[in-house]
């Protein structure tokens, strides 16, 4: 009768060989190619432009209807949407609510803006 090998011989050898195997790995492409239209300026474009275009807009709004007494500005650094929402439902889920249909306390005020940044030739824009 031949003589059986103890399992944990058969275990020990079989964790051997997977470790001296080389794992198997797929080949990923080298390089990435990413079609990026022209963007179309409006003809004669310069900041001189933009500062005339913005304030016929805001003329045309109003804006030359009275004097700001005191312009108070916010910029939040990392204020994306999904932050904004996660710091919402966060306080409204303090608060003993579901959370979504709290409004954190700049949310309140009477004027905000959305503002996002690109960049031509990276990712970050920074």
């Amino acid at each position: 009768m031949p003589r059986l090998l103890p399992v944990a011989s058969v275990v020990l050898a079989t964790l051997l060989t997977a470790c001296v195997a080389p794992p198997q790995r797929a080949t990923a492409p080298t390089s990435w190619t990413v079609d990026v239209p022209m963007v179309e300026h409006p003809a004669g474009e310069t900041p001189q432009w933009w500062y005339r275009s913005g304030a016929a807009h805001a003329a045309a709004n109003g804006a030359m209807a009275g004097r700001a007494k005191n312009v108070i500005v916010f910029l939040g650094d990392g204020m994306s949407l999904t932050t904004v929402a996660a710091a919402r439902v966060l306080e409204g889920q303090r608060d003993g609510g579901p959370g979504e249909e709290n409004l954190l306390a700049w949310e309140r005020f009477p004027h905000t803006a959305f503002s996002k940044t690109y960049n031509t030739d990276s990712q970050t824009p920074d």
